[in-house]
């Protein structure tokens, strides 16, 4: 395995041949030990003095190699809600198009993207089948999504939310406008510039679509 530690950063290191990834501590003995319980694998579970070992790695890829050519079915991050797990299958199912809204899942705070968030869900191949976004109906493929931070699943078709969290809510935002800059609509997160436009509409269309007002981003 070439990978190595960074304890400063809480990660793992991996070398390629086109460069370098990384992996974060926690995640991997959260995946780790999510695995070796849904294989049964007792003597696979990393302990608590593993966190930030390599030993951790050396558990998932002996669990990976176990589970090929086992149906685990669609594979959630362990963080995940089950309710979230089960509306994601059925619209994988339905194939449903869906808005999704990331966020803290303590606070339900949204963390205001506006990109890759519409689509229908997918599945990826390979032993650990991760739940993807499909962003045209042309597309074979698709990117992870990041289930564990779901806070609102919103259905296109009708607006309606299929899920959503208790707290969900938008950091604080204000339209406000720069006369000396070309594009004079400014919009205001937490005090801070986040966005810029030329026409008013158009600042108020991507604070609806922010709030899921509205269901589709700006063309």
């Amino acid at each position: 395995m070439n990978a190595t530690i960074n304890n400063e950063q809480q990660l793992y290191v991996y070398q390629h041949v086109e460069g370098y990834s990384c992996w974060g501590f926690a995640p991997a003995f959260s995946e780790t030990t999510a695995l070796a319980q849904r294989l049964q694998r007792e003597d696979l579970l990393p302990d608590l003095g593993e966190f930030g070992q390599l030993s951790v790695l050396d558990k998932h890829q002996s669990l990976i190699r176990l589970a090929a050519g086992v149906d685990l079915g669609t594979w959630f991050d362990p963080k995940t809600p089950t309710a979230v797990r089960k509306i994601l299958e059925q619209l994988r199912k339905s194939g449903e198009r869906v808005r999704l809204f990331l966020g803290d899942t303590d606070s339900g705070l949204s963390w205001l993207d506006e990109f890759d968030v519409i689509g229908r869900i997918g599945r990826s191949c390979g032993t650990l089948k991760v739940p993807l976004l499909i962003g045209d109906e042309s597309d074979a493929g698709g990117h992870a999504i990041l289930d564990a931070c779901l806070i609102r699943i919103q259905r296109l078709s009708d607006g309606e939310d299929l899920y959503r969290h208790e707290y969900f809510h938008l950091p604080d935002m204000n339209l406000t406008t720069d006369s000396n800059h070309p594009y004079p609509y400014v919009i205001l997160v937490e005090g801070e510039t986040h966005a810029r436009f030329a026409r008013q509409a158009q600042a108020c269309h991507w604070m609806a679509f922010m709030a899921g007002e509205v269901t589709q981003p700006l063309a």
